[in-house]
């Protein structure tokens, strides 16, 4: 009951004001939800979540509280909300907000633009005809964009990124990594995980980082090429498949078994597993 009476004031409060400020904690979680315009979101040392907004049409958002979770949404018919007959507010709303770094974010829009620098949380963040950046985050990352890019800097954890149209660019990661894309390029720079899983359909794949002893790691594409970065201290077990395309190395190899378009060799003591994989493009092996 306490939630609910909270998340009713709040309401009313952001109804009358551009500003909101409400107190949280750690364990609690953000979900913010804009339709059309941007999210951006930045950190403070207070124990409570700013959001200022700005935009063309004058409508307002919707602030509530249930449990440990702070929800922002458009406000559909502005003060009047007994009224079904108002339009649809389809007006941008940009929403500047500021958080702690321990808060747990929960973001999404349609044509939105989201960008977070500085937490260190969980964070899901989802945009369709928007790009998604995310300069932070410890713990279970999700990033999504239909039509746009996705960065991600300066995170640890359990990551998952997907794009369809988009280039994905990870750098200076660390963690579990999972990347997947439809139409775009994958660049890994300074990533140092022990399990990686980055495959795309029509785009080049570049990987710069740490190969780890007993990790890992795949990079697929179908259409492009696959460029693989490797310290010469190197312990993997190699497997490469192509169809049309050929194998460029810096490294000395021996060939293991296999045939023209799928064969193995060792690099150190072949600790780690290493797949490279194109159907229409080259593999390059090169020394970081």
């Amino acid at each position: 009951m306490q939630g609910l009476l909270i998340g009713l004031a709040l309401s009313a409060v952001s109804g009358l004001a551009q500003d909101t400020v409400v107190p949280v904690e750690p364990g609690m979680r953000l979900e913010v939800d804009n339709r059309e315009g941007s999210i951006r979101v930045t950190t403070w040392n207070r124990d409570a979540v700013e959001i200022t907004t700005g935009n063309g049409g004058g409508r307002n958002i919707e602030v509530s509280r249930a449990g440990s979770v702070i929800r922002v949404n458009r406000d559909e018919y502005g003060r009047d909300r007994d009224s079904r007959r108002r339009r649809r507010d389809e007006d941008e709303i940009f929403m500047e907000i500021r958080v702690p770094a321990y808060l747990r974010l929960d973001l999404s829009g349609i044509e939105t633009d989201i960008s977070i620098e500085g937490v260190e949380s969980d964070v899901r963040a989802v945009s369709v005809e928007g790009t998604v950046t995310l300069r932070g985050g410890s713990g279970t990352i999700s990033l999504h964009s239909t039509e746009e890019d996705v960065v991600l800097e300066d995170a640890s954890g359990r990551i998952t990124v997907n794009a369809t149209e988009g280039e994905i660019r990870l750098t200076r990661v660390q963690g579990e990594v999972r990347i997947e894309s439809v139409d775009g390029d994958i660049f890994l720079t300074d990533v140092d995980c022990d399990r990686l899983d980055a495959a795309t359909v029509d785009g080049d794949i570049v990987f710069d980082g740490v190969i780890r002893d007993g990790g890992r790691y795949r990079l697929e594409t179908h259409d492009g090429d696959v460029t693989a970065m490797l310290d010469e201290d190197i312990n993997a077990s190699v497997t490469v498949s192509m169809y049309e395309g050929d194998l460029e190395t810096s490294f000395p190899i021996m060939m293991q078994g296999g045939t023209r378009h799928r064969f193995q060799f060792s690099l150190g003591s072949g600790s780690a597993v290493l797949n490279l994989s194109t159907f229409d493009g080259d593999i390059f092996l090169r020394n970081r």
